[in-house]
């Protein structure tokens, strides 16, 4: 199995950001998801070696959902 990772937090200031390190191999991927009980817009990079891969924006009026996933191919 391969290993994952889940982080929850409260009350963050704004603006925010969470970087964490992962070795990949050829054939991995990358699923970034975020939520947001709040209305506003929320901005997922999926960054290799400190280069933006992928980018998406998320937008709400109550709740905000969305996935950004990057394979490595």
């Amino acid at each position: 199995m391969k290993p994952s990772g889940h982080t929850v937090l409260s009350d963050s200031p704004i603006p925010f950001t969470k970087k964490f390190k992962r070795t990949v191999n050829m054939g991995d991927g990358a699923n970034v998801g975020v939520t947001s009980y709040a209305a506003g817009t929320v901005k997922v990079e999926v960054l290799v070696d400190d280069k933006v891969v992928k980018s998406e924006v998320f937008s709400g009026n109550e709740i905000i959902s969305g996935s950004v996933t990057f394979p490595f191919i």
